[in-house]
């Protein structure tokens, strides 16, 4: 089984973000529970041809540290239901969110990569995290 699970994580190709690899939880099997805090890892400028509507504005990438317990699942879903319906309420703001395993990590630490873009905004975006955020 551990041969199996090596060729499998082998043969993804990760997501590299700020020289650190991550997987998606959804290939590894991996369901995410409690998050332990958010912070901004990356922004880019996406200038492509498919860019009809934002005119290169910055997609924005957040990272959240996630404690895959079971104590705080049902807390941690309301609460990201709740991100997606202020997202969903800005009116030009789309959000992609992609679970991810640290290519590294062996524990029961994963991430949660947020991609922003089409106009929307963090600022007033969950007030107890905005710090973190913006800084």
């Amino acid at each position: 089984a551990a041969l199996e699970a090596a060729a499998r994580q082998s043969a993804l190709k990760p997501l590299v973000v700020n020289g650190r690899p991550y997987f998606p939880v959804r290939q590894l099997g991996h369901n995410a529970a409690s998050f332990t805090s958010v912070y901004l890892v990356t922004s880019e400028r996406d200038n492509s041809d498919l860019d009809i509507f934002a005119q290169g504005k910055a997609q924005l990438y957040v990272c959240k540290r996630i404690d895959a317990t079971e104590r705080n699942c049902r807390a941690a879903a309301q609460r990201e239901a709740e991100i997606h319906a202020h997202l969903s309420a800005l009116g030009g703001a789309s959000a992609r969110i992609v679970l991810l395993k640290d290519w590294a990590d062996e524990g029961a630490c994963l991430s949660l990569l947020m991609q922003y873009g089409g106009g929307g905004t963090l600022k007033g975006w969950q007030p107890e995290d905005a710090a973190e955020l913006l800084a």
